[in-house]
């Protein structure tokens, strides 16, 4: 071992004992039903995970006789495994597990920058670890920890197999992605998009593509990732849903949920009032319906719902609907996921949405002002250190970027650009730092090359 090596090797082992010791004292210092009570959607998750822990399927245990399609199974799974070995322990288990799983993200997305540029990989690794948003979501039973490995690890296998297309890196690619699929919704997506995405990636490597060999290798991809999750959505459509991972039922959520938003903004209204205003929507929708409302399946009513809540969102003005987006994204690029940790040091009520839903504020940047104003000088700290992550790691992410078109990588730079825009895109009027969790990891790496980049060579011996 070289003495750079050997010098590197210690920053890993120096920051991984590090993060293990913040991490076991958080565990042990936090109560357990936090990790479970102030988790995102977390009735969602857990209700099928006690369905599948108690032998009865992935249903309610309390309306058993009604299969669940609001998720996909991915992640239940993991949590009744979870519920298997630690009965009414299980939420100290499960962030356990995940806390292990942010660390080997991280050393996952250390290996990746230091494949680009000799050097990188203990930055990247620190800047993994101890990303507030990352390790502060990691202490709640919610999936994107879980997610957030399998993209990481796929957008990785992509770049690999752009630039050296095989079988073998085929296989591993249809595998995470298919994994993705299985854990959250947005995952079913990705297989089409990585699929339509390698040939351009090969294009900007500038090599010479074994294009055969690149076409065979997708063939692979798209048997292994449809064979992952055909089974699920087979599932699925058996029960009316079509062949989808999720139910009807999620994207009208969603949508329902993003004309509470619009509704918030248009009319300055908190949100509770404003989510009254969408039931309220609905079951007008279900009373004007034109036939019998009684006769139809749930799936068939969530698609009627689904239709009423895009003409509901279609009609807010433009200037409503831009304001939303524009916000959301600021958000979702600057958002430092402060929050959880104000949960985590034992001050729910400190967080913005928090503040939001006690004051029935509908402005989330005037959410925060307040919210502020109320935080003793610890919160602030968390907050301030929080945001000063984010500014940093943005501000090295756009020399990075510069840093990336000068050495002519542009495969890298439209990997990391892509994943950050698709996943702003398929959230626009949400402007939630959680949902940038899958791809941090393109956060951290254009970080890592604005910081340290200057010293890494051109694609061609990135590639070599």
């Amino acid at each position: 071992m070289s003495a750079a090596a050997a010098d590197r090797a210690r920053v890993y082992w120096a920051l991984g004992g590090l993060y293990c010791l913040i991490a076991a004292a958080l565990l042990a210092a936090v109560p357990s039903e936090t990790f479970v009570r102030h988790a995102a959607d977390a009735g969602s998750w857990i209700n099928p995970a006690y369905g599948l822990a108690s032998g009865l399927g992935f249903v309610d245990p309390a309306a058993p006789e009604t299969p669940l399609t609001e998720r996909p199974p991915g992640y239940p799974a993991f949590v009744a495994a979870a519920m298997t070995l630690a009965d009414d322990g299980y939420p100290a288990l499960v962030v356990a597990v995940q806390l292990a799983i942010l660390l080997a993200t991280a050393a996952l997305i250390a290996r990746w920058a230091e494949e680009e540029g000799a050097g990188l990989g203990p930055l990247a690794f620190g800047l993994a670890a101890f990303n507030p948003n990352s390790f502060g979501a990691a202490f709640y039973v919610q999936s994107e920890t879980l997610f957030a490995l399998t993209t990481a690890l796929a957008a990785y296998l992509l770049i690999r197999f752009a630039r050296h297309p095989g079988l073998s890196l085929g296989a591993g690619l249809g595998a995470a992605l298919g994994a993705a699929a299985l854990i959250r919704p947005e995952g079913q997506v990705l297989l089409a998009a990585a699929v339509l995405g390698a040939p351009v990636l090969a294009l900007a490597a500038r090599g010479r593509t074994p294009w055969r060999r690149l076409g065979a290798g997708l063939l692979v991809c798209l048997a292994v990732g449809g064979a992952t999750t055909a089974p699920w959505m087979a599932r699925n459509a058996a029960l009316g849903e079509g062949w989808r991972m999720t139910g009807q039922g999620n994207t009208t959520y969603y949508l329902w949920g993003a004309a509470t938003q619009l509704e918030m903004i248009a009319e300055g209204v908190g949100g509770a009032e404003a989510e009254a205003r969408m039931q309220a929507a609905q079951r007008r929708t279900a009373e004007a319906y034109e036939g019998d409302w009684a006769v139809l399946s749930e799936a068939e009513r969530q698609v009627v719902l689904r239709d009423a809540a895009l003409e509901k969102i279609l009609d807010y003005p433009v200037g409503v609907i831009l304001r939303n987006v524009t916000m959301a994204t600021l958000q979702f690029l600057g958002g430092g996921g402060a929050g959880r940790l104000f949960i985590l040091a034992g001050e729910p009520q400190a967080a913005p949405f928090a503040f939001m839903q006690r004051t029935e504020e509908s402005d989330y940047l005037d959410a925060v002002t307040g919210a502020l104003q109320e935080a003793d000088a610890f919160l602030i700290l968390i907050w301030v250190a929080a945001l000063s992550y984010v500014a940093a790691t943005r501000i090295l992410g756009l020399v990075g970027i510069y840093r990336m078109v000068r050495a002519g990588r542009w495969d890298l730079l439209l990997l990391l650009s892509g994943a950050i825009l698709f996943f702003a895109l398929i959230f626009p009027f949400y402007g939630l730092s959680r949902f940038r969790l899958p791809v941090e990891f393109a956060f951290v790496l254009l970080a890592a090359f604005g910081a340290l980049g200057g010293r890494c060579g051109s694609a061609r011996s990135a590639q070599a």
